[in-house]
């Protein structure tokens, strides 16, 4: 069962993040925006196209390219759009829970 982040929690765990990911990756009209360790905020929502043990394909419709990335090293998201109760256009934490491993 998918369990995801309350509406009034500002951070969300890995685990959380990769069932958000795959549940994203379906869901064709949802984009993200992450920052990972060491860089600045991308500047661009991209799509989610795959999910695997530990990378995600994501896709820039701007600039028509595929990016794939370790997704255990995404420390904060937003999203463009409502999904469940995490709302658009706020900043989310990712809490390593080591349960996903380096």
């Amino acid at each position: 069962m998918e369990h995801f982040v309350e509406s009034s929690r500002k951070s969300i765990t890995d685990v959380e993040l990769k069932q958000l990911l795959v549940a994203l990756s379906d869901a064709t009209h949802m984009s993200i925006r992450y920052r990972v360790i060491g860089e600045m905020w991308g500047n661009y929502f991209l799509q989610v196209t795959s999910v695997d043990e530990s990378n995600t394909v994501f896709f820039d419709e701007l600039n028509n390219k595929y990016h794939a990335i370790d997704f255990r090293k995404i420390i904060q998201f937003e999203l463009d759009s409502r999904y469940r109760s995490l709302q658009p256009n706020f900043h989310y934490d990712v809490i390593c829970t080591f349960e996903m491993g380096f």
